[in-house]
């Protein structure tokens, strides 16, 4: 066999099963962690806000974007961080107005035992020679957009709501402000983003539901079809003979809603959660709810709902 040989065979036969040992040992370390890790984000964030705010105090500038990456050569580093940072446009045409590193050490906690289970299978396997550090180290490398989702899926359920964390008030923000998560100089995936108030009842022709914010609304024998209000918040909204069919109710909030006679007969609610709302006569069983163990990075792993005990599909 050649050495090209040698390495696709390791990373077909071996690489595979120690990297989903990885997984659920990250998985667990996180559950374990998560409300240390949580207040740890909130106040990494609330001092990023402050710092922000203090930085744009003599000037007319305005936040137009905040990205929150994690940077990959993190990965082989002591301390583990991602980078947050603040532009008066976007990471790509706007001037960087802030920047703060926050730690995310306990992400990475099962990190090295990966890189010595992957040695010490190839040593097993008399393949050692061919499956050098640096041959190991890409192979992590390529599995690191996994971190990012872990990433995202942890700061996600409180980015949500970036605008209720502490000194978010002090910044200014341009219509369309937006929060992303993702890789450095990569991708991002959207986590908040501003937008006006908006009525279900009469929906805008020029604008997407998505992120929306519902506050006050009564609704009556309302049909709502063939639409995404994913990630949108409802607030001491009535829902009353309703129907929802065909719509993404992916990370949708309700707090403090009233339901009566409800029927949400197909779509789906990923990460939805209901809090402190008043059901009567409310049928979710159309619904897709259950999450779908993360298996790639095109669907982020929803570590927060596990965690916290709710999720088969974020029923509380």
């Amino acid at each position: 066999m050649t050495m090209n040989e040698y390495i696709e065979d390791f990373k077909n036969e071996d690489f595979g099963s120690a990297f989903e040992v990885f997984r659920q040992g990250t998985k667990k370390a996180i559950e374990e962690n998560m409300a240390q890790l949580m207040e740890n984000a909130r106040h990494t964030f609330s001092g990023f806000f402050a710092e922000t705010a203090r930085a744009m105090e003599n000037s007319s500038t305005s936040v137009g974007k905040i990205t929150v990456s994690l940077i990959r050569t993190t990965a082989w580093e002591e301390r583990q961080c991602a980078r947050i940072e603040a532009y008066d446009k976007d990471e790509i045409t706007g001037k960087l107005l802030n920047d703060m590193d926050m730690d995310i050490t306990p992400l990475f906690s099962c990190w090295d035992s990966l890189r010595g289970s992957l040695v010490r299978l190839a040593e097993e396997k008399g393949v050692r020679r061919h499956v050098r550090d640096s041959v190991i180290r890409h192979m992590m490398e390529s599995r690191l957009g996994e971190m990012t989702s872990y990433l995202y899926g942890l700061l996600k359920y409180f980015l949500l709501d970036a605008d209720e964390i502490e000194n978010f008030s002090l910044i200014r923000v341009q219509p369309g402000f937006a929060i992303s998560v993702g890789e450095y100089q990569d991708w991002q995936k959207p986590v908040y983003i501003e937008v006006y108030p908006m009525d279900l009842a009469d929906p805008p022709a020029d604008h997407p539901m998505v992120f929306g914010h519902f506050e006050g609304q009564g609704y009556r024998n309302l049909n709502i079809t063939g639409c995404s209000l994913e990630k949108s918040k409802f607030v001491k909204c009535s829902f009353a003979h309703c129907t929802f069919e065909d719509v993404n109710l992916n990370d949708v909030r309700f707090v403090e809603c009233i339901f009566r006679d409800v029927h949400m007969k197909s779509g789906t609610m990923y990460g939805a959660m209901a809090l402190d709302c008043e059901t009567a006569g409310l049928d979710c069983k159309g619904m897709k709810m259950k999450w779908i163990p993360f298996d790639g990075t095109d669907r982020e792993y929803d570590i927060y709902q596990d965690a916290i005990g709710i999720g088969n599909g974020g029923q509380t």
